[in-house]
């Protein structure tokens, strides 16, 4: 099950540790589906080595088949940082993506990729032999109410006040249309299917869930499984580094809003006024126990405040 229940996509990702996949073509579809979305954005940066578990003719062939896609997404390294650009400059907020719907659909004509719209600003492109096994790649394409003040130069930053790609997700949608050209440029030997999805509203809009239900899940063939990516500049994957993990990956995520309400006064005489910024900060501190004592211990589970407006 790759879906979550809030994030379908973007939440739950599952490796494949199975020796299965030596010799089942769905199993084989997938890995180099996954793979060739993640050597897109850390193609200038990855080299391919032989070791000493990877002695047999199946795995060999699969590292061929790396070596392949690496030179594949090297060869289209540029136009991705150039789309990632182009999109970074017009960030819009969930379900308003209708700018970077248009840059979608553009770039995949040109590539004569057929597609539709789902949910729309939503787009879903195919690639492939129209048959199974069908895999899917997803990117998401909505900005935040967020105003850059990156140290980028000024004409490369934000051109929407109050608007930013600040989660990245105008590199995650540049990266998606990198794979489509490499994969329209390899379709007579693809032995399955690839859907591309353009997912909208990913925060906290539930785009996902909206695709799914008004007909990702229902295209024919089915979608057997869905892989997506994250960039995450942070040190545990420098660049040239993509991180996986068995089961769930990333969390989904609530949000909460606590108001106080007190009675205000002169700071010289507190006995005398309802002082709700000690209440606030009591309570910040308060809600961290809901983890230490109220979250079973195997359970992963972050409670984090994020903002306190008082005074």
């Amino acid at each position: 099950d790759v879906w979550s229940r809030d994030k379908p996509f973007s939440h739950q990702k599952r490796a494949f540790h199975d020796d299965r996949a030596r010799f089942d073509p769905a199993v084989d579809m997938k890995l180099r589906a996954v793979l060739l979305l993640a050597t897109i954005c850390v193609a200038p940066h990855v080299a391919v080595r032989a070791d000493d578990a990877c002695a047999d003719e199946t795995c060999a062939s699969h590292l061929n088949d790396l070596r392949g896609v690496l030179a594949n997404a090297e060869d289209v390294a540029d136009y991705v940082v150039r789309l990632r650009r182009e999109l970074h400059l017009q960030p819009e907020l969930m379900w308003t993506e209708h700018k970077t719907s248009a840059v979608v659909k553009r770039e995949l004509t040109a590539m004569g990729v057929s597609f539709e719209e789902i949910s729309a600003p939503g787009v879903v492109a195919t690639i492939g032999s129209g048959s199974a096994p069908v895999v899917a790649l997803r990117a998401d394409m909505d900005a935040l109410p967020v105003t850059e003040e990156s140290d980028i130069p000024l004409e490369r930053r934000s051109q929407i006040p109050g608007k930013m790609h600040a989660c990245g997700h105008d590199g995650h949608t540049a990266m998606l249309l990198g794979a489509a050209k490499v994969l329209k440029s390899v379709e007579p030997e693809l032995r399955g299917t690839v859907r591309l999805v353009f997912q909208p509203a990913e925060e906290g809009g539930a785009g996902a869930r909206r695709m799914l239900e008004d007909g990702l899940r229902a295209m024919k063939p089915p979608i057997e499984s869905s892989f997506a990516l994250h960039n995450w500049p942070y040190p545990e994957t420098p660049s040239g580094t993509v991180g996986i993990r068995d089961g769930t990956i990333m969390a989904g995520s609530g949000s909460f809003e606590i108001t106080f309400t007190g009675a205000g006064g002169h700071a010289a005489v507190p006995h005398k006024n309802v002082d709700v910024v000690v209440c606030g900060a009591a309570a910040v501190m308060a809600t961290q126990t809901i983890v230490s004592r109220l979250t079973d211990p195997l359970d992963s589970a972050l409670i984090t405040v994020t903002v306190f407006d008082a005074g």
